[in-house]
């Protein structure tokens, strides 16, 4: 049946008829609320049962509010923060460069390398990588010629130029964004000092104390034999000197004398502008008080006028070093926070005491000389994580590979020892101190016994290695220097010169510069670890300083190492990657003294 609709064309033929308010709560299927109005809502809405109701709902919602912003919060504070990549300063992320001046770059022909020549070879220096240079002592010397007889710190030897030249040298330096370390000799002088002449002179009041001075003598041998203890005549009393007879030892329980070496400090830091300061032969500056005879070492084979003949107690390494270091230290941060280093031989617990007992309280790099023999995989990790394992912001890991007081690296370890050890020292947490020549593999001289680790820097296939000596050289060169010098080895794909090179510019990484560190597979061959850092490319670096072959999987001695990852570095051809070329960490084999870098892509971490 169709349906019709009645239209109104009137609005008010329209009657709509409302229940009342009785017929409505009793009818409507028998709800009673149905159409209640506002009065009656608002009785009903009071009743203690609904105020309940609403107060745990509202409770409901607040605590559900209070849940989700402490769990927000609480995820920011779990999840893993980026590190502030600004976190280090330059002597933590540059490669320093050791440079003995007389021996490595002569501007003038006069056959004494000068700081003019290493102004002129700076481009050099940068382009391997290194980001700081430090200086062999460049200061006025008497005519002996020692770098360590310094007359005045203050004046720099004609040898070497004039103090205009080390301005100049400086300035360049700062102007290629790189740093320059001068030595600082506090523990002796030469005996033509203007302090020692002084101190000869029992009657001058000012320099009388400058200086060890005794009626009697002790047991105490020097460094190069003999008795330590040298009979002034004019003084009629013994001085002492724990090197030559010529370098008498400064008297540093004087604050006299302290002041003068803070003196020192502040003129070469903030007069001449250079950015820190070597501590020589730091070891030697407290002596016993009480002037104790040291006790026999027992040592086979050495005689009783021999330094190592005795204990030394007494005259090395004394607690009072320390504590000097941390007033030098308050010296360096008062004056631009600049930076010192310096030398103590010992074991790594003495050595790092030297950083002091907490942030600030010594200096920034205690050195870390590799005096080691070659060995195999665990013995490497043994001396990795001896300093590693004390790493912290004030205790900062170096790797010394060389310098004046050591036979060069190439002397002391099998050419394809080389490469395997430079990828470990370059690419751990801390700095690299590379010493000059050691980058192209020069050894130490062999036509001489002196001056052996400090023979002239071999620049070219020519005549003394391209130096052009109008007088005498100050030095001689080895023979092999027509094969092993700058020149052959500079732009040479695989020379040993590109091999630093390559590692320096890999160690600017984030991951290296910043990066945290993770041991990973170790064995009695192999020592690999990790680097890498928030949100960039992670890197596994493997080598194998054993005598066996060994096939590992790397990615399960630490989560992130991926199964397949890039080739970066290897230490030569012979590993049987290219760079670029996929590899299988999961079944990665490495031959004796071979070592590999290898890349993954950053994968956030999952909480």
């Amino acid at each position: 049946m169709p349906v019709t609709y009645k239209s109104f064309s009137n609005p008010d033929d329209i009657n709509l008829k409302m229940a009342s308010e009785h017929q409505t709560g009793q009818t409507q299927n028998g709800n009673p609320f149905r159409g209640m109005g506002k009065e009656e809502l608002l009785r009903h809405s009071s009743k203690p049962l609904w105020v309940r109701l609403r107060m745990i709902c509202v409770a409901i919602i607040l605590i559900a509010w209070l849940a989700l912003i402490i769990t927000v919060v609480a995820l920011i504070f779990a999840y893993p923060k980026c590190k502030d990549k600004d976190s280090r300063s330059w002597w933590q992320n540059d490669v320093m460069y050791r440079i003995h001046v007389r021996s490595f770059y002569d501007s003038n022909d006069d056959g004494i390398g000068d700081l003019k020549g290493v102004h002129q070879k700076l481009d050099y220096i940068k382009d391997m990588g290194a980001g700081a240079i430090s200086l062999s002592p460049i200061y006025s010397m008497d005519a002996t010629k020692d770098d360590l007889s310094v007359k005045d710190h203050k004046l720099i030897d004609p040898d070497f130029g004039t103090l205009q030249d080390l301005k100049d040298l400086i300035k360049a330096v700062h102007d290629k964004g790189m740093r320059i370390v001068l030595d600082f000799i506090p523990n002796h002088t030469s005996d033509k000092h203007p302090w020692f002449l002084g101190s000869m002179d029992a009657g001058n009041i000012q320099y009388k104390n400058y200086y060890v001075w005794s009626s009697q003598i002790t047991n105490w041998n020097s460094v190069y034999g003999n008795s330590s203890w040298e009979m002034d005549s004019t003084r009629n009393e013994y001085y002492l000197h724990q090197f030559k007879t010529d370098q008498p030892d400064l008297n540093i329980r004087s604050a006299m004398v302290v002041n003068e070496l803070k003196d020192i400090m502040e003129y070469l830091m903030v007069t001449e502008n250079v950015d820190g300061l070597f501590m020589r032969n730091s070891g030697y500056l407290f002596e016993d008080y009480d002037m104790r005879n040291e006790t026999v070492s027992n040592t086979a084979g050495v005689t009783e006028d021999k330094y190592d003949y005795y204990n030394h107690e007494y005259t090395y390494g004394l607690e009072s070093n320390r504590l000097l270091m941390s007033m030098f230290r308050e010296v360096a941060d008062n004056t631009s926070s600049k930076f010192l280093m310096a030398d103590r031989r010992g074991t790594t617990t003495e050595k790092i005491q030297y950083y002091g007992s907490f942030p600030g309280s010594g200096v920034h790099i205690s050195l870390n000389p590799i005096g080691m023999a070659p060995c195999s995989g665990n013995c490497i990790k043994d001396y990795v994580m001896d300093w590693v394992d004390n790493f912290s912001n004030n205790k900062w890991p170096n790797w010394m590979t060389g310098g004046e007081d050591m036979s060069r690296f190439a002397s002391r370890f099998p050419a394809n020892f080389s490469r395997p050890f430079y990828m470990l020292s370059m690419l751990l947490p801390g700095t690299p101190i590379i010493y000059y020549g050691d980058e192209i593999g020069m050894t130490d001289l062999k036509a001489t016994t002196e001056h052996v680790t400090t023979g002239l820097m071999q620049w070219e296939n020519s005549t003394n290695a391209g130096w052009n000596c109008t007088n005498d050289c100050y030095n001689g060169v080895n023979s092999d220097f027509s094969t092993i010098n700058v020149a052959a080895q500079m732009n040479k794909a695989g020379s040993l010169y590109e091999f630093i090179k390559g590692l320096s510019s890999l160690r600017t990484e984030d991951a290296f510069r910043y990066g945290e560190y993770h041991t990973a597979v170790t064995s009695n061959n192999i020592f690999s670890f990790v680097r890498e850092f928030d949100g960039v490319t992670g890197y596994l670096v493997a080598i194998n300083f054993g005598d066996n072959a060994e096939t590992h999987d790397y990615t399960s001695s630490h989560g992130t190492i991926q199964s397949t990852a890039t080739a970066v570095k290897t230490t030569g051809s012979d590993v049987g990657f290219s760079v670029d070329d996929d590899v299988e960490t999961e079944s990665l084999r490495l031959s004796p003294l071979q070592g590999i870098v290898v890349s993954w892509d950053f994968k956030a971490k999952e909480l």
